[in-house]
């Protein structure tokens, strides 16, 4: 619900029994819309979890690009969100791959990226026990996530500062090039005016032209 439909199309569903919304991404139409407060008011009154799926709302059409996503949005909003795989076949995705890709693509920090690995544990369908005992493992490796952040942001700095210098290294090349293609009819023309009178003959265009006026 809330996917590919509208908004209200969540409450919806959960007025029939449901608790974890598939999607729900739409609800971000309504954040600071006129009279939708009240239609998230209800989505967390009712402590429904959305179990948002970045990239694959992407090939949907969901939403149009991963920068874009509103799961940092919603999560700000005070809803109950998690990032999910949606289809690992036809997306080509994994739960690693799109933990990467959130914090590459959206920024999330680590606070941010447990809390919603919380929010997943919690409203999941597992017995008491196991949600507890899931809850507590997050909470363990926080700081492996923490780390694993701060790796992934060293690691797109030093990409970038690659790439900027692989386009710093480019203009160059263009700027260089452009001189030599302005020296080169300059130098043309000096063969030339060489040739015409008397010099010798050090281009082809010289040897031609005395050719066709029978002195070659």
């Amino acid at each position: 619900a809330g996917g590919a439909d509208a908004a209200p199309r969540v409450l919806d569903a959960a007025r029939l029994g449901a608790v974890r919304i598939g999607h729900g991404v739409r609800l971000a139409d309504v954040l600071g819309a006129p009279g939708g407060e009240r239609l998230l008011d209800e989505v967390r009154a009712r402590g429904l979890h959305l179990e948002l799926c970045p990239t694959s709302n992407v090939h949907t059409g969901a939403v149009a690009s991963l920068a874009s996503h509103p799961i940092g949005a919603l999560q700000r909003a005070g809803l109950s969100v998690s990032f999910n795989t949606d289809n690992r076949l036809m997306s080509g995705v994994t739960m690693s791959g799109e933990f990467e890709t959130v914090q590459r693509e959206l920024g999330l920090d680590a606070a941010t990226l447990v809390a919603l690995n919380r929010a997943a544990a919690s409203a999941s369908f597992l017995p008491l026990a196991q949600r507890e005992a899931a809850l507590a493992a997050i909470n363990a490796a926080a700081h492996v996530l923490h780390d694993a952040v701060h790796l992934l942001r060293a690691v797109a700095h030093a990409d970038r500062e690659h790439e900027e210098g692989h386009e710093d290294r480019v203009r160059v090349e263009r700027v260089a090039q452009r001189g030599q293609q302005a020296e080169l009819p300059h130098h043309g023309h000096q063969r030339r005016h060489h040739h015409q009178h008397g010099g010798p003959h050090t281009a082809g265009v010289g040897i031609d032209h005395h050719r066709r006026d029978g002195h070659g």
